[in-house]
């Protein structure tokens, strides 16, 4: 039996200057840190993050440092060998520039022990100053295993934010992909909301993730014309997640926007002219036909209208 309850996985690159927050904010829970296993698996950070990192594993026995071995690098490849490098029976996900509220990983593991699920989900607020709130005010809910539907939006579809059972991840194969490197965390939280068998908790109260805002915008975001297809097939994976794990057309209808979003905005956000944008988009129509198909296929299935 591990010494540790709860571990958490922080996928870091290029963040030193910020990550020190990062770890206040595990270390501060409200949860006792003791009982906590932190694991940084740096992606060979060209920055002093190492340094700063090491300070910590340095200070903190249940602190631990793992630099990706050459030839494998990527946030997917990080976060599925964290996860096999976890000790703690549940494991959560936090990327090195953001952070954890106070109350989070008690609120979940509460909730993960004495409900004995696999997946505990909480709102997330964006920026350090809590600019923007993404609960829908939903309150504590269960969601059923057979209709994950209130789960399909973005709002529950980050893969942080979550508290999960290690063993369900490691059973099921549930694996971050590695072909699909743009919105690769949208599919994983899918598969994984598709794949358990018991209820989900939604502590929709409970604004337990801070996503840095600020941090992101500084980049530029915009998803490249060239890695399209890649997001589009993604996003039909996504679709045909829910279809292959007899999840109700309601479930589908609810993703859908979502999908489109994700797929529109990297198309007409790119920086090319409006004829190449027209172009790919009609060049790949055939994605469309199978999400289109999909739909229909399921639609005919539970005999219902979307």
């Amino acid at each position: 039996m591990s010494e540790y309850k709860v571990s958490v996985l922080i996928s870091s690159y290029n963040y030193a200057h910020i990550i020190g927050e990062t770890f206040e904010s595990i270390k501060n829970q409200t949860f006792n840190f003791d009982d906590i296993e932190v694991i940084f698996v740096d992606d060979k950070s060209s920055d002093n993050s190492v340094e700063v990192i090491q300070k910590f594993v340095d200070e903190y026995d249940n602190v631990k440092l793992f630099i990706t071995p050459e030839g494998k690098d990527g946030l997917s490849f990080s976060r599925n060998w964290s996860m096999e490098l976890a000790n703690a029976d549940y494991i959560t996900f936090v990327d090195s520039d953001d952070k954890l509220s106070p109350e989070f990983i008690e609120a979940t593991y509460k909730e993960m022990v004495e409900n004995d699920v696999d997946i505990v989900k909480t709102a997330f607020v964006a920026g350090f100053d809590k600019q923007i709130s993404y609960s829908q005010n939903l309150g504590r809910i269960v969601v059923p295993s057979e209709n994950i539907t209130p789960l399909m939006t973005y709002n529950y579809l980050e893969a942080w934010s979550t508290m999960y059972n290690k063993k369900f991840l490691l059973d099921n194969d549930l694996k971050f992909s590695y072909k699909y490197k743009i919105h690769e965390n949208f599919l994983f939280s899918v598969q994984a909301l598709s794949k358990t068998n018991k209820d989900i908790i939604l502590l929709d109260n409970v604004e337990g993730y801070i996503w840095n805002l600020k941090q992101e915008g500084a980049h530029d975001n915009h998803v490249q014309l060239e890695d399209m297809e890649n997001v589009i097939e993604c996003s039909s994976k996504m679709i045909s997640t829910l279809v292959e794990n007899n999840q109700p057309p309601e479930a589908i209808e609810s993703l859908l926007p979502f999908v489109l979003s994700i797929c529109g905005s990297g198309i007409f956000n790119s920086d090319t002219t409006m004829e190449q944008k027209a172009y790919y988009f009609l060049s790949n129509v055939f994605h469309a036909e199978n999400i289109l198909k999909i739909i229909e296929d399921k639609r005919a299935d539970k005999n219902v209208q979307l």
